[in-house]
C-alpha cells in the first residue's frame, strides 16, 4: 500500500495502481497548465455504457418530478393510464416509437452505449441509440431564448471547473418531455459530468423550472468505460412499431 498526498497534506493509504494513476494525473495536469483543454484528470473521451441506476427503482432512471399542482395530479393520472395500457399490451407511443430523438437528459440514460469526444472548444456526445448527437460548446456564452429556436437538444454550453464539466442547457421544444413532465420555455438543465474513478463517470443532473416544479429535480447517471467498443449504426428505417389514432403503439408486420 502507498500513501498519496498533495504538498504537506497526506491522505489515507491507497493501492499502488491507484497511487500511480493519481500521480500521473497530477503530473499531466501540471504539464498541461492553462490551455483551455481539460486535464488528463478530466479525460472523458471514449465509449461509455450504463453502470447501474444509483438507487432508483428499475423502470425509470429518474425519480418522479416534484411538480406543482395541478400538474402533479395530471402527471400521476397520465402515468396510471400508461401503466394500464402497458399491462394491456397496448403501450403509449414515445419518441422511440416515432423515430424522434430524446435529447438531453434522457439520451444520457445510455440504454445503448455513448461516445464522448473532447476537441478544442467543444465536447461531443454520440448516442448509439438512434445515432443522436449532442454538442456542448465550451467557454461560450449561453444564447438568448428570444434568438434560439427550440429544439430536441436545446443549446448546451459548458466549462471545466477543476475536473468537473459543468453544463447548462436551455431551449427545449414543448413536446420534449422528461418522463412526461410538462415544462416551461425557460426550463434549464444543469449537469456536472465528472470521473469518480479512472473507468467510472457520473452525470449529476438538475432540472430548474420554477413555473412547474416545487423545487429543483435532481438525479445522477453512472457510466463505465467500454474499452474497444465501437458504436454501431442505429437508424430508424425499419421500424415495425407504429402509432394508432389513440396514441398507442401497434406492431405492423408487413405481409409477404
Amino acid at each position: 500500500m502507498m500513501t498519496v498526498g498533495v504538498g504537506n497534506v497526506r491522505h489515507r493509504p491507497v493501492g499502488q495502481k491507484t497511487a500511480l494513476y493519481l500521480r500521473g494525473l497530477a503530473l499531466t495536469a501540471a504539464l498541461l497548465g492553462s490551455t483551455g483543454m481539460a486535464s488528463a484528470a478530466s479525460d472523458i473521451t471514449g465509449t461509455w455504457g450504463r453502470a447501474g441506476k444509483l438507487g432508483l427503482k428499475w423502470g425509470s432512471m429518474e425519480p418522479p418530478p416534484p411538480l406543482k399542482e395541478p400538474y402533479a395530479t395530471q402527471w400521476k393520472a397520465l402515468e396510471a393510464k400508461k401503466a394500464a395500457a402497458f399491462a394491456d399490451g397496448t403501450p403509449y407511443a414515445n419518441n422511440g416509437t416515432r423515430c424522434l430523438p430524446d435529447g438531453p437528459p434522457l439520451m444520457m440514460e445510455a440504454i445503448y452505449p455513448m461516445e464522448f469526444l473532447q476537441t478544442p472548444g467543444q465536447v461531443t456526445i454520440i448516442a448509439e441509440e438512434r445515432s443522436q448527437i449532442r454538442r456542448i460548446w465550451l467557454d461560450s456564452k449561453q444564447v438568448s431564448l428570444d434568438d434560439f429556436p427550440p429544439g430536441y437538444y436545446g443549446n448546451s454550453v459548458g466549462h471545466w471547473s477543476g475536473n468537473v464539466l459543468e453544463v447548462s442547457t436551455i431551449g427545449f421544444k414543448d413536446d420534449v418531455r422528461i418522463n412526461d413532465a410538462p415544462h416551461s420555455p425557460q426550463m434549464e438543465l444543469r449537469e456536472r459530468i465528472h470521473l469518480v474513478a479512472p473507468d467510472l463517470m457520473h452525470d449529476d443532473v438538475t432540472v430548474i423550472d420554477p413555473q412547474y416544479l416545487m423545487k429543483p429535480w435532481s438525479w445522477s447517471y453512472a457510466y463505465k468505460r467500454l474499452p474497444g467498443y465501437h458504436l454501431m449504426e442505429f437508424v430508424c428505417d425499419n421500424n415495425l412499431e407504429q402509432v394508432d389514432a389513440t396514441g398507442h403503439t401497434i406492431i405492423n408486420i408487413p405481409k409477404r
